[in-house]
């Protein structure tokens, strides 16, 4: 029984890490993790000690050997260097020649277009790490992925700027527009700039009005434009929005409403208003060199 348990444990490990296996392409370390240094197709060279990545650090990978949780994944790291004067140096020697270069004594004779070029041939280093630890503990470049953003609205409590009145006149609009990752590593983070149409419940009162102040009916329903921006993490979002109230010209010829058309801000917070992403299509994957 125990063997048996085991084995179905293992099973589970291994089908999980297999929904999340990472694909060649350009990531982030977000966390410090060992690596060993290898050649191009992941050989360990000789005598080679562990290096740790940096928080931050972008690398891409280039090759995954094996599968399942054993699998290993070879990683370059993108080049410590900057264009000075038209062409390629380091901007960080130590970091370059732990990263990048593996002889101090050659880059200084390479030549001039594969220096610009960044092209390292037999000197440039590669590293081996556990393709686990690249699906737990980086991100992959996913791009900004501009898409569009839907859903319902509703705004309980407004500012009215007129006056600075505050009060309860529920708002419920339904809102488009665009949206796009605030990390280009992340699909779970969003900004949106909305738009939208809909129906408030509009307060109606002596103070608010100018006309047939003895016959007032206490709530009138109106129409409601509004714009806005909404931060959105996961499942959570919130909003700052501004928008116009209007009753309709019977209302208003009788009532005199003095928030007429006039423009208010309100507060929102939600949860999966516009969704968390997770069904986006990844962005573009192409990178340029790493430039500081």
């Amino acid at each position: 029984m125990k063997a048996l348990l085991s084995s179905l444990m293992l099973l589970i490990q291994i089908a999980v890490f297999a929904q999340n296996e990472p694909v060649l392409g350009l990531y982030r370390w977000n966390t410090v993790v060992q690596m060993h240094e290898s050649d191009d197709t992941g050989k360990l060279v000789n005598g080679a000690t562990s290096v740790q990545t940096k928080v931050g650090q972008l690398f891409r990978l280039i090759k995954i050997n094996g599968s399942g949780s054993s699998a290993t994944g070879i990683i370059q790291i993108l080049d410590y260097t900057k264009k000075v004067n038209g062409h390629i140096q380091p901007i960080n020697l130590t970091d370059f020649y732990t990263y990048n270069y593996k002889n101090t004594a050659t880059y200084s004779v390479l030549d001039a277009v594969d220096r610009d070029s960044r092209n390292y041939k037999q000197d440039q280093k590669y590293f081996v790490v556990p393709l686990a630890y690249i699906s737990s503990y980086a991100n992959q470049y996913i791009g900004r992925g501009a898409d569009i953003s839907a859903g319902v609205i509703s705004l309980p409590l407004k500012l009215r700027l007129k006056d600075g009145d505050f009060n309860g006149s529920i708002s419920i609009a339904g809102a488009g527009g665009i949206k796009w990752r605030a990390s280009p590593y992340r699909n779970d983070r969003y900004h949106n700039i909305l738009v939208g149409l809909g129906l408030s419940n509009l307060s109606i009162d002596s103070t608010n009005i100018t006309n047939n102040k003895n016959n007032i009916v206490s709530n009138l329903t109106g129409l409601t434009m509004i714009t806005g921006y909404v931060y959105q993490s996961g499942k959570i979002q919130m909003g700052l929005f501004v928008g116009w109230d209007f009753l309709t010209r019977s209302n208003q010829e009788k009532f005199g409403w003095v928030y007429q058309g006039k423009p208010w801000l309100s507060l929102g917070i939600g949860v999966s208003i516009f969704g968390d992403g997770s069904n986006d299509k990844a962005g573009a994957e192409k990178q340029s060199e790493q430039k500081k």
